[in-house]
């Protein structure tokens, strides 16, 4: 319980505390001058304008929603970076662990020795398979297209595969269009090479038209790739 001289400090350090809060406030011309310079000028030359800190203008910013500019932060961190490098070397500070040019590691040349060799579990040795990696020429379903395994680590979509068997590569620019514009009908007789520019005007139109137009449409189709 406090006595009567103890109430006294409390409100005199009360008083005190609100007096250095209204202080140290941000008003609006504070405000404003942070928003004029903040995002191309540097915190400390910030604090030199107004009665606040470095730090308390970075988080007053943060708050208003304001950021450096890119080209402030590019030539700000480089001058900076290269400001403590330079300290650090005219002092002979610079990290010990850093690589010097010509550098050799302690482990070149050494192999795992059979002892450290034995006591590794669960290593995959040079040739593993995995049990189940899929074999070459399985396919599989993705984003409702059918794709082909072709080698290791590497599938393709079924129609461009069945494409090339019969024609070859597919030239660059060009991919493998399906007359009718079902996704599952993977057959040679449905598949022409279209520009990735005509694919894009076919999509968009195909997906708009009613059944009987879609079968005109995969009749010009067929016809403008005869003609090319």
């Amino acid at each position: 319980m406090y006595v009567h001289g103890d109430c006294y400090l409390l409100k005199m350090r009360i008083m005190a505390y609100k007096s250095k809060k209204l202080h140290n406030a941000f008003t609006e011309e504070h405000l404003e001058i942070i928003r004029k310079v903040y995002p191309d000028t540097p915190n400390k030359v910030i604090a030199t304008m107004i009665p606040h800190s470095a730090t308390s203008i970075s988080k007053k910013a943060h708050t208003m929603g304001l950021k450096k500019t890119k080209e402030y932060i590019r030539e700000n961190g480089r001058a900076v970076a290269n400001a403590q490098w330079k300290e650090l070397k005219e002092n002979g500070l610079e990290l010990k662990s850093n690589f010097k040019k010509g550098h050799v590691p302690w482990c070149k040349g050494q192999k795992l020795s059979t002892e450290h060799i034995s006591k590794l579990t669960g290593v995959f040795k040079k040739g593993n398979v995995p049990h189940n990696m899929k074999e070459i020429g399985s396919t599989r379903f993705i984003n409702d297209y059918t794709e082909i395994k072709v080698r290791y680590h590497k599938w393709i979509s079924l129609a461009r595969y069945n494409w090339e068997q019969v024609h070859g590569p597919v030239p660059q620019g060009m991919c493998v269009f399906k007359f009718d514009g079902d996704k599952y009908n993977d057959d040679i007789s449905n598949l022409c090479l279209v520009s990735r520019k005509d694919l894009a005007k076919l999509n968009r139109n195909h997906a708009k038209l009613t059944p009987e137009l879609k079968e005109v449409q995969i009749l010009i189709n067929q016809i403008k790739q005869k003609v090319k």
